[in-house]
């Protein structure tokens, strides 16, 4: 049997202990008698007495003021903000319009043995005013309805010019950039409508529509309250509601969207209206931005289904 030496006997011990010293203290030497690198301000002098600059450094630019610029001085292109359907936080840049307009909007609803089917078309025109603040012009251009009633067999048709609306948007923070942006955006529906396609009289509310960049996805949570026709002619009831909306990039130029809509009443016996949607975004072209999407009704007083395309247009 062959018989091993030990690594543990004293002698050896020592021999390494040595070892390691040396060779700690020929390093320690090498780094002091290695020169030491100039500082930047002897680098620089050094580069001046050559006749060779430093590059420039990176000049991160800085946000475009905007606070001279108005409805009849336009701001530069520079400063575009991002465009989307409404509601967002951003208001129009001062000097620009956009239209907003859905080609397709129709709307299905089965409610006990009666049928619904209704198309209109919706446009927002809005002008940017001020830096922070723009102006909005709404109606709905067409609209047509038919009910149906599978027990009695009756149909009803309709259809004319919606209702107007009026309305503003006030930034209140983030609209040049940030993680979060927020605005007040009150608004005016003026009863224009024809026939029983629109609420007898005046209503209005305000929403705040907010955006919160989480980083894996985007948050809009916009909450609202309004004044709304209620059973008597004169009569108003509250209106108040949200929508919250959750996005993330598939794409450069696409982006899938999920949202959740829901409002509720002060009027005595009405239910609460539930709404859950899904879509794409089309970010294809720098002044024009495409939306669909189709929502369903989760409560017995909402429609039975959405269908939508959106086009909004800068210019």
């Amino acid at each position: 049997m062959t018989k091993h030496t030990s690594l543990n006997t004293p002698g050896l011990t020592m021999l390494a202990a040595l070892g390691i010293a040396g060779l700690m203290m020929a390093a320690a030497t090498a780094v002091a008698d290695r020169p030491l690198p100039p500082s930047p301000d002897q680098a620089r002098a050094a580069n001046d007495a050559d006749g060779r600059l430093d590059p420039a450094p990176r000049q991160v630019p800085e946000p475009i003021d905007l606070d001279h610029h108005h409805l009849f001085n336009r701001a530069p292109r520079e400063a575009l903000r991002p465009l989307a359907p409404e509601p967002h936080p951003y208001t129009t840049e001062p000097g620009w319009f956009q239209i907003e307009i859905d080609p397709l909007n129709f709307t299905y609803n089965r409610d006990g043995d009666e049928r619904t089917y209704a198309f209109e078309v919706p446009v927002l025109f809005k002008a940017g005013v001020l830096e922070n603040v723009d102006f909005h012009i709404g109606v709905d251009a067409f609209v047509w309805e038919k009910v149906r009633d599978r027990d009695t067999r009756q149909r009803e048709r309709d259809h004319g010019f919606g209702d107007l609306t009026l309305a503003s948007k006030i930034n209140l923070w983030g609209n040049d950039g940030g993680d979060s942006a927020a605005s007040v955006y009150p608004f005016l529906v003026l009863p224009t409508a024809r026939h029983d396609l629109g609420p007898d009289g005046v209503e209005g509310g305000v929403m705040l529509p907010t955006f919160w960049d989480l980083g894996y996805v985007e948050l809009e949570f916009t909450p609202w309250a309004a004044a709304i026709r209620g059973g008597g002619a004169n009569r108003y009831e509250g209106e108040f509601g949200q929508l919250t909306v959750l996005s993330r990039g598939i794409t450069d130029e696409l982006v899938g969207f999920v949202e959740f809509e829901s409002v509720f009443f002060t009027e005595a016996g009405e239910d609460w209206v539930g709404i859950v949607a899904t879509g794409l975004t089309w970010e294809r072209w720098e002044d024009t931005v495409i939306e669909a999407g189709i929502g369903f009704g989760v409560t017995s007083a909402a429609d039975t289904l959405n269908a939508f395309i959106t086009v909004v247009q800068r210019f």
